[in-house]
């Protein structure tokens, strides 16, 4: 069986293949009238399938693109190269900074971040502030009064 030829069952010729798919044989260079009147037919009748009834009866005829296959493809090319640059078009509209400006920045960076250590500052010696006040609530409230109440002498007075 090795090295004889076998016909099986599920190998078939290569244009009844083509043909009950609806291809073209490739050997041949020409198609003929009948041929193409077939696949009219059977266009026709998957377009009465699927029509809908506002679309006309006939099946619109498939547009036919007269140019070689390497326009074509140089078209798709294009299409895509030019999709692909608006896509980058804004990125490389964005200039970098200058000397300047980032100078600049860094600047009001800085000044922004001593503003904020100012603050942090602050609110920590107001913290520190009230705590004291409450471990020594006595010392405090005396010193307080001490400038608050009238009739508490600050010096004694001997005349």
């Amino acid at each position: 069986m090795l090295g004889q030829t076998a016909s099986l069952p599920y190998q078939r010729d290569s244009s009844a293949a083509m043909a009950e798919a609806g291809g073209v044989d490739l050997s041949r260079k020409f198609v003929s009238e009948s041929e193409l009147e077939e696949k009219r037919k059977k266009r026709q009748e998957e377009w009465e399938k699927v029509r809908k009834p506002e679309d006309p009866e006939e099946v619109p005829e498939e547009e036919y693109d007269g140019r070689s296959l390497f326009e074509r493809l140089q078209e798709q090319k294009d299409k895509k190269q030019e999709e692909y640059e608006e896509q980058f078009k804004f990125k490389n509209m964005v200039k970098g900074l200058d000397e300047d400006e980032s100078h600049f920045l860094d600047e009001v960076s800085r000044q922004q971040s001593l503003v904020e250590k100012q603050r942090r500052d602050e609110e920590l010696q107001e913290l520190k502030e009230y705590r004291i006040s409450f471990r020594f609530p006595s010392a405090l409230s005396a010193f307080i009064c001490s400038f608050t109440h009238p009739f508490t002498p600050i010096h004694s007075t001997k005349n």
